[in-house]
């Protein structure tokens, strides 16, 4: 998990030049959404991909592991509880251009979640948050439009790609 924090890190700040957040929702085609996987959806200018399938059991998963049981042992409490508090103040800092927090995002996904790191042009990157949240599209739709607000006033704009046959 450090490593992987670590190398995410290392890649934003190497694709600085930009920063592109998806939330698909479900309300724009969700058949069609619900038929495609996030690597379906991503351009071939895609330089990496972290994909779960579904969030909710890759926690259930991994409690059972012996990493995830070491995780619930009362002695690790306040290393656990330490850890989780230096992700959210580092997530929220890498949101706050958004006007977002992590805990904005927290329950909204229902499937899939994905992170990416593209290249829409030369010398340009860009990461992509895609996830699914069929059943919860009024709070997707809440969140992009406080997006949409936020990267707006610090001079963002909106640009609209088709995937497949999805806008």
């Amino acid at each position: 998990m450090r490593y992987l924090v670590k190398e995410f890190h290392v890649a934003l700040r190497f694709y600085s030049s930009a920063l592109i957040v998806a939330v698909l929702s479900a309300t724009i085609a969700q058949q069609a959404l619900a038929a495609k996987s996030s690597d379906q959806l991503l351009p071939a200018t895609t330089k990496g991909l972290l994909s779960v399938p579904d969030v909710d059991l890759l926690q259930k998963e991994f409690d059972t592991t012996q990493f995830g049981q070491l995780l619930k042992d009362p002695l690790m409490e306040p290393f656990v509880a330490d850890f989780k508090r230096q992700l959210q103040e580092n997530g929220n800092r890498r949101m706050e251009k958004m006007g977002l927090t992590l805990s904005d995002l927290d329950k909204l996904p229902t499937g899939e979640v994905a992170m990416a790191v593209i290249q829409p042009a030369a010398n340009q990157g860009a990461v992509v948050l895609i996830a699914n949240v069929a059943g919860n599209e009024e709070a997707a739709k809440k969140v992009l439009d406080k997006v949409s607000a936020n990267l707006k006033k610090t001079g963002g704009r909106q640009v609209r790609r088709v995937a497949g046959d999805v806008i």
